[in-house]
């Protein structure tokens, strides 16, 4: 039996979780006739789901009064099933390779993503304070990303990924992710498409000098972060850090070497 927990208090919010939810997945249509490529699209679209019961989590802090309390996701509404996702990740495939594995669907992102998901959908939450029944509470897109990034901080006890996960949240602003039915609610987040544009447009310009030498840098970064991840899990020993690290810059150097870069290439300059 699930043993009731309570995550920390991390930015003045206390979250209480009574049981993990129980879901089961939304059939989706399968064709094993249809030819390779279209079995293999469709084994990686993204996957919904529907809950078995009613869930819920507590919720205490001063900066959601109004939304503290226990926090009902029912599994019917207006006797429609709540569908969800989970961490609305598109291409989920590709971008949990290239987070490597933080944002993912079924993830440290779930337990937020199912109160995210229902405020999405329906613009409220619904709310028992004390012994009273649940209460249909409005919440504004803006409140419900800043409520789903904490409870992402405060379960997983990682401010990075609630920011990270908030940030792309904020983004699906600008992309017309709708809420409650209607794209752009609330206040604009005017800051992380400026912070956005700023980095494609850095990225871009990298690209354009030379990008056989970014692109070997970023997955050299990338493999040295999933190793460094892997040791602090104790799943690789320090000597096999060290060595495959080593591997890495010597791959990284030999392509460098072998593309005959200088550091006038690098720069856009004949090579």
């Amino acid at each position: 039996m699930y043993q009731r927990e309570s995550f920390g208090d991390v930015n003045d919010v206390l979250v209480t979780v009574t049981s993990l939810p129980k879901i089961i997945f939304k059939s989706i249509s399968t064709k094993p006739d249809a030819p390779w490529l279209r079995q293999i699209a469709i084994a990686t679209v993204r996957r919904f789901f529907y809950l078995t019961e009613d869930w819920s989590l507590e919720l205490r802090s001063a900066r959601f009064p109004k939304h503290s309390g226990t926090i009902v996701v029912p599994k019917e509404t207006g006797g429609e099933r709540f569908e969800f996702d989970g961490a609305s990740v598109p291409a989920p495939w590709l971008v949990s390779l290239i987070t490597v594995g933080v944002l993912r669907p079924l993830g440290v992102l779930l337990v937020a993503s199912l109160v995210h998901d229902y405020a999405f959908r329906y613009g409220v939450l619904k709310v028992s304070k004390g012994d009273e029944p649940p209460e249909d509470v409005a919440i504004e897109r803006h409140d419900a990303d800043e409520l789903f990034r904490e409870i992402v901080t405060v379960v997983n006890g990682n401010r990075s990924v609630g920011w990270l996960a908030w940030y792309f949240v904020r983004l699906g602003y600008w992309l017309g992710v709708e809420y409650n039915g209607r794209p752009r609610t609330g206040k604009a987040p005017i800051g992380v498409a400026m912070s956005f544009l700023l980095v494609a447009g850095i990225l871009s310009a990298l690209l354009w000098v030379s990008f056989r030498v970014v692109t070997a840098t970023g997955l050299a970064l990338y493999f040295i972060v999933y190793l460094l991840t892997l040791r602090e899990l104790e799943a690789v020993s320090g000597l096999m850090t060290i060595v495959w690290m080593l591997v890495i810059l010597g791959a990284y150097a030999a392509l460098l070497s072998y593309w005959s870069v200088t550091l006038d290439g690098v720069f856009g300059l004949p090579m």
